[in-house]
């Protein structure tokens, strides 16, 4: 099951997303956004400790860099497949997509089973069939990497 949820201020929807995913039936959340660094896709590896101005850190006491809990090179594998340029990345973009994507893994709890949590990127002129043929591909790929449902959740 899917649940979209619309843009809009990142630090609401960072309380929302979170909220979501304390919810025991969400496992996964895919966060899709704009890269200019690229004319291909990019999945975000990790997502750098900052406020959303950029200006000083989000967290003073949270590591410096949170790490995509999503299977990254498996999501990169499903978009070439799906035969659209794709590839992985470290480097975070001045934007809301980076402060979303630390926010939310650094309010993930350290339980053994962490929801999947990434930044698919889109290249900034690409149009809504190829973003949706991308999402779908990220999104297929994640899925397939959750871990089973225990019987008694399982609907």
């Amino acid at each position: 099951r899917t649940v979209p949820v619309a843009a809009g201020d990142p630090i609401h929807l960072a309380e929302l997303l979170g909220g979501h995913l304390r919810d025991a039936d969400c496992r996964a959340l895919l966060l899709v956004g704009r890269t200019r660094r690229s004319d291909g896709f990019r999945v975000q590896m990790r997502a750098e400790n900052r406020t959303l101005d950029g200006a000083g850190r989000l967290s003073e006491t949270g590591p410096a860099m949170a790490r995509a809990t999503a299977p990254v090179a498996e999501m990169v594998r499903a978009l070439k497949d799906a035969g659209l340029t794709a590839d992985a990345s470290s480097d975070d973009e001045d934007d809301a997509g980076g402060f979303l994507l630390y926010s939310i893994l650094a309010g993930l709890p350290d339980d053994v089973d962490v929801p999947a949590v990434g930044l698919l990127r889109a290249p900034a002129g690409v149009g809504q069939i190829t973003l949706d043929k991308g999402v779908r591909a990220a999104a297929a790929a994640i899925a397939r990497h959750l871990s089973p449902l225990p019987r008694a959740r399982q609907h």
